[in-house]
């Protein structure tokens, strides 16, 4: 069993510990399962903190508040443009076809990042000199645990050979289905996506996958 909480409730007239295993489960039955939606990870902490000060003592206040109103996303048939890292721009949309990474820095927690960023530099040079799509990453910066994670990491780890973009907002990545870190997306020339993946794969997989646009 999880330990008690150390804040306590009324109930009843009573004063009543709270077990943390009976509050979690509460707050459980009220969290909706949906598809994952980057844009609205900032709506959904919102929530959360006010359905857990409702079950506090004295129902304390957020301290900001910020519009529930739905946020859509930027599908790869409109042009967008993302600031790069370390500077400049990085534009995608319609008019040739690409190859998206989405990713986030807090996977060196659970695979080989900086071997399989690495990696994909195989991939850009091979690109570069045939008829492959241009690879592109993305950093998710509304799941890292701050603004200037991506950054740091990627300039401690130097040139990759490829751009690496900030989606900021999240609503690339709602707009190009993506559902999990990390998630491969290959859209062609009029911006449709023809192929996605969820996890990493060799160079030469990515090859063959590319050619379909």
């Amino acid at each position: 069993m999880d330990p008690v909480v150390a804040e306590s409730v009324r109930s009843n007239g009573r004063m009543t510990a709270v077990d943390g295993s009976s509050l979690t489960a509460r707050m459980r039955l009220r969290m909706p399962l949906t598809t994952m939606a980057y844009a609205s990870i900032g709506q959904a902490a919102q929530i959360l903190a006010e359905e857990a000060a409702s079950l506090l003592p004295g129902h304390p206040k957020l301290a900001s508040q910020r519009s529930l109103a739905h946020i859509g996303g930027l599908a790869p048939t409109a042009r967008a443009t993302l600031n790069a890292v370390p500077s400049g721009s990085v534009t995608l949309g319609p008019g040739r076809p690409h190859l998206v990474l989405f990713f986030a820095t807090w996977l060196t927690e659970t695979s080989g990042l900086r071997a399989q960023l690495t990696a994909l530099g195989r991939y850009a040079r091979i690109a570069r000199h045939g008829t492959l799509p241009q690879l592109v990453a993305v950093d998710e910066v509304a799941t890292e645990p701050s603004p200037g994670a991506a950054y740091s990491y990627l300039q401690r780890l130097g040139h990759l050979g490829y751009p690496v973009a900030l989606d900021t907002t999240g609503r690339l990545a709602d707009g190009y289905g993506v559902q999990d870190q990390p998630w491969f997306v290959l859209t062609s020339a009029s911006g449709k996506i023809v192929w996605k993946h969820d996890g990493w794969l060799p160079v030469t997989a990515l090859k063959a996958a590319a050619r379909r646009a």
